[in-house]
């Protein structure tokens, strides 16, 4: 049976502790900040693998200025988003598109203490755990769309936090019939079943790309 998915996110800078080069030894590369430039990050073969065509649009970047809290210190967000594709279908075709929203927590004390806590909270009850961010999980889902003959287009989000960065990676796809999917106890949820599966491998790897650039 389909089912339509529902991912929020927000979220944060990674403070990185560096020590000094041993004596002789070859210094590590720096650590380059993150720029805000999302689109160059995914390779072609990762966008080939999620079926992504459509150029990257990144759209301007939004700033929240820190405000006093009631908890203690400040807190604000920077927000940077890009998106390939069209999120809805045109023309009664089916769509492709990949959503990145990448959030800056940028504060100090209680309040960005606790907004940390509250984001890790959301991020772990989100779906499954996976290996993108401390913590990061991921979810899938199937909606009806004009795809036949299954009429069912796939969508997969990552959420996860890396620092005070939380990134929403979303992949909307519409996969061709599974051969083989089971039958069996009922046809249409085998094959949403494994067109959710195929979904996953391509948003967690696009997701992984772009978390290790948040520095």
């Amino acid at each position: 049976m389909s089912r339509p998915i529902v991912a929020s996110c927000v979220v944060a800078a990674l403070a990185v502790a560096v020590l000094p080069a041993a004596a002789g030894a070859k210094k590590p590369a720096a650590n380059t900040p993150f720029s805000g430039k999302i689109c160059p990050i995914p390779t072609a073969g990762e966008l080939k693998a999620a079926h992504i065509s459509d150029r990257c649009v990144q759209f301007k970047t939004a700033k929240r200025a820190r405000r006093h809290s009631p908890l203690g210190g400040t807190l604000g967000t920077i927000v940077y988003a890009a998106r390939w594709g069209r999120t809805s279908g045109v023309g009664g075709e089916a769509h492709h598109f990949l959503t990145v929203f990448i959030t800056k927590l940028v504060g100090s004390g209680n309040a960005l203490v606790v907004a940390r806590k509250e984001l890790r909270l959301k991020i772990l009850a989100h779906g499954f755990p996976v290996a993108v961010g401390k913590p990061g999980s991921v979810d899938t889902g199937t909606a009806s769309c004009p795809n036949p003959p299954t009429d069912d287009c796939t969508t997969g989000d990552v959420l996860a936090m890396k620092g005070n960065y939380v990134l929403h990676v979303g992949l909307g796809d519409a996969p061709p019939t599974v051969q083989g999917a089971p039958h069996a106890p009922d046809p249409d949820e085998g094959q949403d079943n494994q067109q959710e599966d195929a979904v996953k491998a391509p948003v967690t790897a696009i997701a992984k790309a772009i978390a290790a650039k948040l520095k």
